[in-house]
């Protein structure tokens, strides 16, 4: 949506465990990021799981931002179980 509407109520963008691998339909640093105009926030976990989610592949999410005023990395570490 932040990449194809231009709307003052859109106040930034979050995105969180993205799909980041470039081999990947549809990834995140595939698509027309220099588009987005408003802040971002990429959320990640330092050891997602995920072959298509590796955090180490986030630095590309940022590299393309280049229109977005503010944009920030926050890489998690440690998690407690949900299930316990």
């Amino acid at each position: 949506m932040a990449i194809h509407v231009n709307d003052p109520a859109i106040a930034g963008l979050g995105l969180t465990s993205s799909v980041v691998r470039r081999s990947t339909p549809g990834a995140v640093p595939t698509q027309d990021l220099q588009a987005i105009q408003v802040p971002v926030l990429v959320d990640h976990h330092a050891r997602d799981g995920c072959r298509h989610c590796q955090a180490s592949d986030t630095p590309a999410i940022l590299r393309e931002l280049a229109r977005a005023p503010v944009k920030k990395l926050m890489v998690v570490h440690g998690v407690a179980n949900p299930h316990r």
